[in-house]
């Protein structure tokens, strides 16, 4: 103990001199831990989990009870959040009344109703939110929390949330119609949400807003009971129907035998394995970051560690010591950034909730927080691992005589004093230095063969969807990083051995490179992991949206506009089409028609009950021949003649089943529906990737059912799509308008951050390591100044060192990312098979995003061969004494 304590005070020490390197090894390591702990805090923070909400549910109550469709016994989660089963059929519409309740559970109760509610300010609709609560009751303080104005007292006022007054421009004293009965009512307070400050809600007193009160439909009740809640009481509340949210329920001990939180189950082997691999792949890409940043410390301690060899330190003792740097370094950073991020995130909560609209009571994952510092006090470790071999094996005389050490030159001369291993003519035998590097190969080749056969195994015995379903994805991938950072020293070492023929500054570089291969390897493999990790994600998300596209048979077409009437009759029609051609003066407007059955509700229409396609018509479009032309692109006379004599046109023959098209219509409101054959006869549309069919009204009032026109066609874009959809809702009429895009957004503009993250992680590693190779080249760099060399070869030479370094991570990097982003393709893209297909192992789809790919392949040696050479001084100082 004694000795570590030593190597503690030396590390501190250390520490405290080299300042800068102090601090660029603690941003490395810390900066993580801070994003990552920042990242946990928040999301347990702004997720309120059953429990913790109970104020802004319960207020003071003791529970609140809710109604559902069902009169007989139900199950509940213990939350009480949604029904799990049900026992008989639902009921007529009964509502279940308060006395109900008091005959089971002795309390005072209040009605507590939730729903939503179409109002209308002065020119515009809004469906919201809505509460009829009475927040004047002591019982339900802290459901809400006024904010300005006053409550409501009678159901004539209501209150509204900030939201919703941003929205609608309302003030206190403002009148909103609520249009479900058409009665204006005056706004008297503004009252928030306790965790969501971007709900949009009105609240009035009971029957102020919602109309559809009966069973399932809203009504409840919140209780305060002379006794706590208990789960016997719950439970016989759920004989009735009734859902029921107690407080004692919740912040009790756990009810034996009660069904949770599905989302809360504990992790199965699947998930401990993914997260295992995932924190070797975090530990692993620390290690390389600041592998270099170690390396500057052993090259600035060799002499002091010599001095201890000398002076009868053991190896031990040396290892020890360097492995103390990353611990106290590792330590202070990891707690710092765990300090930061959790503290910081809490502190900034208040701006966070209104910025981003959502937060619950303060919460710490102290857990997850631990392990995430954990992880990076290992990093730290792992990154000083070989540094401390490396202080171990080096040659405390060649050192104290300040004379450059060879790779490997340490490690033969003491296997060769420990062995006796002499030459014929009594040299030191220096082949043992070759034997050790000759294992990088084949353990390069074990790891990325293992991970290769792991991954053919996972493709093959796996489910055919899903990369993170898949448990052995993840550590195949783990093992082929490991693999190909085991690869990357024999690489340089390779490269170095080409220089020969390069120019000046390039083979001076790469020469270096090769000699201190520790540093360029450990560098190197940083911006391969990271890169390779952007590549893999880039191909399987570009994969996946290109599948997606392929497959997607779109029945409109692309860039155009829909815009379709709800719930409205002839004079409603009439006013909302009228106010279409004036919102959108010029553009032509193509109609198209709704069914509706005898009883005048609104028919759902669902073509296709073909077994040998996998997509589904609904509300194929019912028109004439415009429409017909809209939908193709360009007239066709002979489907058009079809269509008039009351056949449908599909776009797809697939959809024909012996000259017809079958559709399932059903009502709005209930009923199995009815199945109806009608002619039809295929055509081509303008686009060969989309399919769809047009309807004829004749055919469909032959079957019995009216045929109206309530839909517009239109091929446009509008600026604000909500703001015409405001525009066209009015007293006489409801409009839904949609768009449908051409195509999806870019890989590179969605994941945009982990290209950036990727770069940026890149950028940092090299220029770590071409700092390091700055003070080792400086020697070399005299040598060339006293000969002549020009200034401007000093920024060449370090340009070129940080241009390979980076240059090498991102092309194995590269090559690896490709790979598994063609094995993570495979899941992702593979279409629904035959039992017998699923062993085959051809995706698909293997799209490769290329903007993204040239931006973390290109970008980093770009980026740091230009940043080395801005930042290098082009003149040299004096140079030193002599050249040994």
């Amino acid at each position: 103990m004694s000795a570590f304590l030593a190597a503690l005070r030396l590390s501190r020490r250390e520490a405290l001199r080299a300042k800068g390197r102090t601090a660029l090894v603690m941003a490395m390591i810390g900066l993580p831990v801070l994003v990552f702990t920042a990242l946990l805090t928040y999301d347990a923070t702004v997720d309120v989990a059953p429990g913790e909400d109970i104020t802004a549910e319960l207020g003071a109550a003791d529970a609140r009870i809710v109604t559902t469709a069902h009169g007989g016994r139900v199950s509940q989660p213990v939350h009480g959040r949604f029904m799990l089963a049900a026992e008989g059929p639902a009921t007529d519409g009964t509502v279940r009344t308060a006395d109900e309740v008091t005959a089971l559970l002795d309390a005072r109760l209040i009605p507590y109703d939730v729903g939503s509610v179409e109002i209308r300010d002065t020119d515009r609709y809004h469906e919201v939110s809505a509460l009829e609560l009475d927040l004047r009751d002591p019982m339900t303080q802290g459901v809400r929390l006024l904010a300005e104005g006053r409550l409501p007292a009678s159901a004539s006022e209501v209150a509204v949330t900030p939201a919703l007054a941003r929205e609608s421009g309302l003030r206190v004293g403002d009148t909103i119609t609520v249009t479900a009965r058409d009665r204006r009512v005056r706004v008297v307070g503004v009252v928030e949400h306790p965790h969501n400050v971007e709900i949009q809600e009105v609240v009035g007193l009971q029957h102020a807003l919602l109309l559809d009160k009966r069973g399932g439909h809203g009504p409840g009740w919140l209780a305060d009971s002379a006794r706590p809640v208990l789960w016997e009481d719950v439970r016989r509340l759920n004989g009735i129907g009734m859902l029921v949210t107690s407080r004692a329920v919740l912040t009790g001990p756990p009810v034996a035998g009660a069904y949770g939180n599905p989302f809360d189950r504990a992790l199965g082997a699947p998930a401990l394995m993914t997260l295992a691999a995932m924190a070797v792949l975090v530990v692993m890409e620390m290690a390389l970051l600041t592998g270099p940043a170690f390396a500057v410390g052993l090259r600035r301690r060799r002499r002091e560690l010599a001095l201890i060899a000398a002076q009868g330190g053991s190896a031990r003792h040396l290892k020890v010591i360097v492995l103390a740097d990353g611990l106290v370094l590792g330590g202070v950073a990891a707690l710092l950034g765990a300090a930061l991020g959790t503290g910081g995130t809490l502190a900034l909560m208040p701006l966070l909730k209104r910025l981003l609209g959502q937060s619950g009571p303060a919460d710490v994952p102290w857990g997850p927080v631990l392990g995430v510092t954990a992880l990076g006090v290992a990093g730290a470790l792992v990154a000083a691992l070989v540094p401390a071999v490396s202080a171990a094996r080096q040659d405390p005389a060649r050192v104290l005589a300040d004379r450059e050490e060879s790779a490997g030159a340490g490690v033969v001369a003491r296997r060769a004093r420990r062995f006796g291993a002499i030459n014929p003519r009594g040299a030191r035998r220096p082949a043992l230095a070759g034997s050790r590097r000759g294992r990088l190969p084949v353990l390069a080749g074990l790891l990325l063969v293992g991970g290769l056969a792991v991954t053919v195994y996972a493709l093959r015995g796996g489910r055919p969807y899903g990369v993170i379903a898949d448990a052995f994805l993840l550590p195949a991938g783990v093992l082929v990083v490991l693999g190909l950072v085991a690869l990357i020293p024999v690489m340089v070492t390779a490269l170095g051995g080409l220089a020969a023929r390069l120019p000046l500054p390039l083979r001076l570089a790469v020469r270096d490179a090769a000699r201190h291969r520790t540093r360029t390897a450990s560098a190197a493999a940083a911006v391969m992991a990271a890169t390779m990790g952007a590549v893999t994600l880039g191909i399987g998300v570009e994969s996946s949206i290109t599948v997606a596209l392929t497959t997607h048979r779109a029945q409109q077409p692309p860039d155009t506009l829909r815009i379709a009437a709800r719930q409205v009759d002839d004079w409603g029609w009439a006013d909302l089409r009228a106010a279409a051609a004036k919102a959108l003066p010029g553009v032509p407007l193509v109609p198209a028609g709704k069914a509706s059955d005898s009883e005048g509700r609104a028919v759902q229409i669902l073509a296709d009950e073909n077994p040998r396609i996998g997509y589904f018509l609904v509300d194929p479009p019912i028109g004439d021949a415009r429409l017909l032309a809209f939908f193709q692109g360009r007239p066709d006379p002979r489907a058009a003649e079809a269509l008039a004599d009351g056949k449908a046109v599909v776009f797809d023959p697939a959809l024909l089943q012996n000259g017809t098209l079958a559709l399932q219509l059903t009502a709005d409101g209930g009923g199995g529906g009815s199945l109806v054959r009608i002619p039809a006869v295929a055509a081509a549309s303008g686009d060969p990737g989309r399919t769809g069919a047009v309807i004829p009204p004749a055919a469909l009032e032959k079957a019995g059912y009216t045929v109206a026109e309530r839909v517009l066609y239109a091929t446009h874009r509008p600026a604000d799509v909500q703001r015409l959809q405001r525009q066209l809702s009015m007293p006489s009429a409801r409009a839904d308008v949609a768009v449908l895009d051409r195509e999806a957004p870019s890989t590179l503009g969605r994941f945009w951050w982990v290209f950036g993250l990727a770069l940026l992680l890149s950028l940092g590693g090299t220029l770590a390591a071409t700092g390091l190779a700055a003070a080792d080249l400086r020697r070399d760099l005299d040598i060339v100044s006293a000969v002549g060399g020009p200034p401007r070869t000093r920024r060449a030479i370090l340009a070129a060192q940080a241009g390979f370094i980076a240059g090498i991570g991102a092309l194995v990097g590269a090559v690896g990312g490709a790979v598994m982003g063609a094995v993570m393709a495979v899941p992702l893209t593979r279409r629904e098979q035959p039992p017998d297909a699923l062993d085959s192992l051809v995706p698909a789809v293997i799209a490769v995003p290329w903007a993204a790919t040239a931006l973390v392949v290109l970008g980093p040696p770009l980026l740091a061969a230009l940043v080395a050479g801005l930042v290098t001084r082009s003149r040299q100082g004096p140079p030193g004494r002599r050249f040994a």
